[in-house]
């Protein structure tokens, strides 16, 4: 069995010494209902189309958190685009926040049956990408 526990708070201001709060949420969760998952890392190397990311201990995520950054950190990260289940899918963006200085990327799903795992790296910055997966 694997337990499923993270909590999520977001705040957004006008300004950065929070005078005027422009919306806070905080989310969190805790289920043992997953039966399978697992954290590990690859690399994507820099001009990588639809590499497939190995799903390893779990065949069908239910939930996703993936982290990107570049393998060597003193370079700037590269955007990374992501696909699920089939390479003709839709690509979705993860990138860090423009003048944050963050080296890092974070996206985070709830799903249904995510069964394959495609990324693309346009940039010349090999990346590595944390994945940490939970489902059946």
């Amino acid at each position: 069995m694997v337990r499923l526990r993270h909590r999520i708070e977001v705040a957004i201001s006008d300004d950065s010494f929070e005078d005027k709060n422009l919306g806070k949420s905080v989310f969190s969760i805790v289920t043992d209902a997953l039966g399978e998952g697992g954290s590990w890392k690859t690399k994507v190397l820099g001009g990588a189309v639809d590499q497939s990311i190995p799903l390893l201990n779990v065949a069908s995520i239910k939930a996703l958190f993936m982290v990107t950054s570049a393998n060597d950190v003193t370079v700037e990260p590269s955007t990374i685009f992501v696909k699920f289940n089939s390479i003709l899918a839709t690509p979705i963006e993860i990138a860090p926040l423009v003048d944050s200085n963050s080296k890092e990327a974070y996206f985070l799903i709830h799903t249904n049956n995510l069964t394959a795992i495609f990324v693309s790296n346009p940039g010349t910055v090999n990346m590595d990408i944390r994945v940490f997966a939970a489902g059946d």
